[in-house]
């Protein structure tokens, strides 16, 4: 089992991907610790982590444990502000498409001076190009 080819996949939490080389590793009981960490490391995608173990010197799978510990916590905090960020704009995106609905069927909301909210139809065109008021409800 080749430990250099469990990598570190786009959008994968580090903690997941941490789970699987773990699991990895342990298929592989005769592959030297200094081996492991390295594959551990040149593994990872780009990243503050990687560029942090690249500085450090780790002499046991037990600190590298340790490292991945630390910032497992901040990675997974990261990715839920991300899906909170994105869930927000998704939100924001329907209401923008449910008002372009609205402005294409042919109603307006405008707002009167009193601030309330009120629908205008546009005016229909009959057979001769004049514009009639629209039909009252």
């Amino acid at each position: 089992m080749d430990l250099f080819q469990c990598r570190q996949s786009q959008g994968e939490a580090l903690r997941d991907y941490f789970q699987r080389f773990v699991q990895t590793k342990t298929r592989a009981p005769g592959v030297p610790e200094e081996v492991a960490i390295e594959a551990a490391i040149k593994s990872l995608r780009i990243g503050p982590f990687a560029a942090h173990l690249a500085r450090e010197e780790l002499a046991s799978m037990h600190e590298l444990y340790h490292e991945f510990v630390k910032y497992c916590k901040s990675d997974s905090d990261f990715h839920k502000t991300l899906e909170e960020q994105n869930s927000q704009k998704r939100q924001v995106n329907d209401r923008n498409s449910q008002k372009n609905n609205l402005s294409q069927d042919g109603c307006h909301p405008q707002q009167e001076a009193s601030g309330q909210m009120m629908n205008i139809e546009q005016p229909r065109n009959d057979k001769s190009g004049q514009n009639h008021p629209p039909a009252e409800p």
